[in-house]
């Protein structure tokens, strides 16, 4: 489930032009790495449809209590069935894996490491599409 962490925020105006809407997501864990996300809406409601710039995902390191991972999913594209190609759901892979560690003591936050993912490696596939005899 989600959780608006900005409790103040009503539910009509989340995902607003400009603006950035934080929210808490308790899930199973999913490896060491995320390697892609899957986000859309149900496209009920009058102005339904959103313009989607990123997705910027933290996730905490279960053994070290100070390092989390920021993954960023570049869309720049419209989950609306009114503007560009109808999709209200998107598939996304990270742009950009960045390992961060908190220091408590200095109150800065040090990036470990970061890596840019440009582009997907293409593999090609077989694919057979088996009609029925109806």
């Amino acid at each position: 489930s989600a959780f608006l962490l900005d409790s103040k925020k009503k539910k009509k105006d989340c995902f607003e032009r400009g603006s950035v809407d934080v929210c808490l997501v308790d899930g199973v864990d999913v490896g060491s790495r995320i390697t892609k996300i899957r986000i859309g809406h149900d496209g009920k409601g009058v102005g339904a449809g959103w313009h989607l710039d990123r997705v910027e995902v933290k996730k905490l390191d279960a053994l070290a209590t100070n390092s989390l991972t920021i993954y960023s999913f570049s869309c720049q594209r419209w989950l609306a069935t009114s503007e560009d190609d109808g999709a209200i759901v998107r598939e996304l892979v990270p742009a950009l894996e960045t390992l961060v560690e908190r220091d408590e003591k200095e109150r800065q936050v040090k990036v470990i490491s970061s890596k840019r993912n440009d582009r997907l490696d293409v593999i090609q596939y077989r694919v057979s599409v088996f009609t029925g005899d109806v």
